[in-house]
């Protein structure tokens, strides 16, 4: 008989450094959101900002842990000026990002030995990453990032991935899932932001022409924009509804091209770029070279977290059960 899996999670997980010692992490996590490349993002001090419909809100996340029984609860408390919870998939990003705090806080007493080092928590929302087959045929798979971004300047994009609620074939699942990062795709959709700002990233960062030749860029990056909002599509799974839209030039894209993407984008957002014309009046504010932040090392180190049998819910309340005993 052969072996078949039920429930399972695989975390394909990727991480680099910037030369910067120092990330603001305040006006990252805002720019992050903001610019749609993630949908909420958490420091680890409890400050949140999310986006939901298109509204912009912010706060701060208050976890109350009883040092004895190791119950814990959260809250969000608005900033002033803000009136709306987050919602839909921001609201579930949130109340991730909390438990993921949790846990952290039984684990480590953050006021006593300072670990982990400041840090922020984003949810990058989905994305759908298309193969085909012989025949014409599509093979979809579904992954939900999550962006970590150490104040010392470590980032890490990890790629979750939740299998199916039918049974899995042992074979299927290490050709298909757990050697997901030898497979290459033919269409990769991420959020709009994303779509967008890796663009930006890419010839912003680098370019070094005449003040009419940033003109012009700035004219065809709008161009793009405008192109990147015709081809969003609207996306829903059983639980949430997501914004799709591809991203340029993944054709034949692996896992490794997908989150060096991610990481040049956020090298970019992490120096405050000025966007639209005026980021082409200075040279200072086109090259991230100049901001040492900018620069992102290509030595990148794979892992691939698998978590079989159980779910990835039942399996952290074990995991607090033994914390707390």
């Amino acid at each position: 008989m052969a072996l078949e899996i039920e429930k399972w999670e695989i975390w394909h997980t990727y991480t680099t450094f910037l030369e910067s010692t120092f990330v603001d992490l305040e006006t990252t996590a805002r720019l992050l959101v903001s610019s749609g490349v993630a949908e909420c993002a958490m420091l680890s001090n409890g400050r949140t900002h999310w986006r939901s419909g298109g509204t912009l809100g912010s706060g701060l996340t208050v976890i109350d842990l009883d040092p004895l029984s190791g119950a814990a609860t959260f809250t969000l408390k608005l900033d002033d000026g803000c009136n709306e919870m987050p919602e839909g998939f921001a609201l579930e990003g949130w109340g991730q990002a909390s438990h993921f705090r949790i846990c952290a806080r039984r684990v480590l007493d953050e006021d006593y030995c300072g670990l982990p080092r400041p840090y922020l928590r984003a949810f990058l929302g989905k994305y759908v990453l298309t193969h085909m087959a012989n025949g014409g045929t599509q093979a979809q798979t579904q992954l939900y990032p999550i962006l970590i971004i150490y104040e010392s300047g470590i980032l890490l994009v990890e790629f979750r991935m939740i299998g199916p609620d039918t049974v899995t074939p042992l074979a299927e699942f290490i050709e298909d899932y757990v050697n997901l990062f030898r497979h290459r795709f033919d269409i990769v959709e991420v959020t709009p932001g994303l779509s967008a700002f890796a663009t930006r990233a890419c010839y912003q960062s680098n370019y070094t022409g005449s003040i009419i030749d940033r003109i012009r860029l700035a004219w065809l990056q709008a161009g793009h924009d405008i192109a990147v909002r015709e081809q969003t599509r609207t996306h829903k799974d059983s639980a949430f509804t997501f914004e799709l839209a591809p991203l340029s030039g993944s054709e034949g894209n692996d896992l490794k091209e997908i989150a060096l993407t991610v990481f040049y984008t956020v090298a970019f957002i992490v120096s405050s770029p000025k966007l639209g014309l005026s980021s082409f009046c200075r040279d200072s504010a086109v090259h991230l070279r100049s901001v040492s932040s900018g620069q992102v090392d290509r030595t990148f180190i794979l892992f691939v977290f698998v978590i079989s049998v159980i779910e990835y819910l039942k399996m952290r309340n074990v995991m607090g059960q033994i914390l707390d005993g």
